[in-house]
């Protein structure tokens, strides 16, 4: 019995990742960044190391067809917890609840799209090195929810932090 081998150059375009970087409303050299990670995707093997490449289960994978500009209404959730940060990732975007007490304590939370500029989530946001792999590539390339959390040292109690992400319809792609 054969099996197939993955064909990972069909599951993207260069098209597909312009269209995401649009759709966030990012400034240039964030698009930049994403459209480096995708020639990266297109370059380079799937595991870089020859020794783990045997071990590499990859064939019978086929992810073409995703949708990395996911929009759609947002999941409606029970009330967030007492004490608590909720991360909700679905076809709306990214949504974050933090108590007023935690706000005012310091805590802060920037979701992508909100802030992109010097000290907003974009700057970092996907990576500070070149993926060594082809699949850190693309997920460099399309990651398209994430957000920055900053806790300030000497909070009295522990902080429950909850990231959900929802798919909701059949090939939404949320990267987070």
């Amino acid at each position: 019995m054969a099996s197939a081998v993955a064909r990972p150059a069909s599951w993207v375009s260069s098209r597909h990742v312009d269209e995401l970087s649009q759709s966030l409303g990012e400034p240039e050299e964030l698009r930049q960044k994403r459209t480096e990670a995708f020639e990266r995707f297109q370059e380079l093997p799937l595991e870089p190391n020859p020794l783990y490449r045997g071990y590499g289960y990859f064939t019978n994978v086929d992810l073409s067809g995703l949708d990395a500009v996911t929009k759609g209404p947002a999941v409606p959730l029970p009330p967030a917890p007492d004490r608590g940060v909720r991360v909700v990732h679905d076809a709306a975007g990214t949504r974050a609840e933090v108590p007023g007490e935690l706000l005012h304590a310091g805590v802060k939370l920037t979701v992508i799209g909100e802030n992109t500029g010097p000290d907003g989530p974009g700057d970092g946001l996907l990576g500070t090195e070149e993926p060594a792999d082809r699949l850190s590539a693309l997920s460099t390339a399309l990651v398209n929810r994430g957000y920055r959390l900053e806790i300030p040292a000497g909070l009295p109690g522990a902080i429950r932090v909850r990231d959900l992400t929802v798919l909701s319809t059949p090939h939404e792609a949320l990267a987070t």
